[in-house]
Order: structure tokens, then sequence, then C-alpha cells
């Protein structure tokens, strides 16, 4: 919203009034075909997607911004830290999020949403805080995903440690981020799983109707780094 803020020393009652009669009066933001790239070598941070055709509904209560997020954006990468890996890359999403923006706070709240990645559906809330250092919170959930996919979403080295046990059925999962936006450290990374029944090739013999309930850290000792 920096966009629409004056430059000058700001007058209370002048600051007011335009963004009630002007910035208010604002309903529909239409982005199409817009390249948003961040390149950070010495934080190690990518992140490259586009805006193919998305309309951005809004509505401004007293000193909060009610969007309304709906069309696609493309990823390019999503990488908090490129020694990593990215989260989503090559990868088209459709967004259908509804997101509160508080100026004062420098506070993105996504309210629960949905976001298409290729066919799969996943349930998203979380924020962004942009105050001091800077932090992004997401939680995500999915019913029903092949593994491979959900492999194909997150960073390769955290999908070779999860494939190597050779167990790729249907699941529903429950994905948690925490990662600073400033430095280059590695974002904690939680992940809850269930299968659906699979069979699978054991060294003792074949085995089938198996279900398996497995979660992943990469934080198991909280007084260590990421």
């Amino acid at each position: 919203m920096s966009g629409f803020q004056s430059q000058r020393h700001p007058n209370t009652s002048t600051d007011s009034s335009f963004k009630h009669n002007f910035l208010g009066k604002l309903r529909e933001i239409c982005v199409a075909h817009v390249e948003f790239s961040l390149q950070d070598s010495t934080r190690h941070k990518s992140i490259h997607f586009t805006v193919q055709d998305v309309t951005n509904y809004v509505h401004l209560q007293d000193t909060a911004w009610n969007l309304y997020l709906k069309g696609g954006v493309h990823f390019r990468q999503l990488a908090f830290n490129t020694k990593r890996g990215a989260f989503l890359s090559n990868k088209p999403t459709e967004l259908d999020m509804r997101m509160t923006f508080i100026p004062p706070k420098k506070l993105l709240l996504i309210e629960p949403s949905q976001v298409h990645v290729s066919q799969d559906l996943f349930a998203v809330k979380g924020k962004f805080d942009f105050a001091g250092q800077g932090r992004i919170k997401l939680d995500i959930r999915t019913d029903t995903i092949a593994a491979l996919r959900a492999l194909s979403i997150i960073p390769p080295p955290l999908a070779q440690k999860i494939a190597q046990f050779n167990i790729v059925p249907v699941v529903k999962a429950h994905v948690r981020l925490d990662a600073p936006l400033k430095g280059g450290h590695t974002p904690r990374v939680d992940i809850d799983f269930q299968t659906k029944t699979f069979k699978y090739q054991s060294p003792v013999g074949p085995m089938s109707e198996i279900i398996a309930l497995a979660s992943f850290t990469n934080q198991l000792d909280t007084t260590l780094p990421t």
C-alpha cells in the first residue's frame, strides 16, 4: 500500500480523508502478466513468480484492508535458503485467498483459504509479520494428494529424506512452516501425514492393507539451529 502514501510529512486529517475518499472507494485491482523476482545472494533468498491473471477485491475498514485474491500465479521458486532448495519449483497455482493487511502493525494475515497447486487442493492459513526482522508462518493441509506430487512441492533435500523409505501412496498431510524473512536461516518445517492403504515390499516379504502414520521435523532439538 506504500505506493499510495505521500512523501510529505503526514497530516492526520488529510491522510484519513484521502484513505476513505479515494482508497476507501477501491473495490477491485486486476493484475495480469506481472513478474516478481527477489534475489538476495548474501542472505541466500530467491523468490520468483509471475502473476498471470489475478483480481484483488479490496475493502478498507478502519486501519485494516480486507483482501480477496482470486486467479492464477505461476511460481518459479520460493527459496528462503537457496542452499537448502526451494518450495513450489516451477508450479502453477490457482489462488482463492482471503487476507487482512494491517499497515500500523506491518502484519498480513492469511485467513483460511484455498490454493490449487497443479491438480491438488490445499487449505492455507498463516501470517507475514514484516515488523523488525520479519517472520512468515504458514499452516498448510491437504486431505488427498499422491505422495510423489507432494514431494515435488517441497525442497529436494527434504523430499529425498522422506522418499528414501520408498513409501509413496496417497496421503493426507499437515505442513507447518516457520521462517525468518531476513537472514539466511533455514526455515523450520514440520510435516505430519497419514497414508491410505497401500502395499509394501518388505525385507521379509510383501505386505498389504498397510496404513502408515509419520512425522518429520528439521529441528528435533530446539536448542540447535534448523
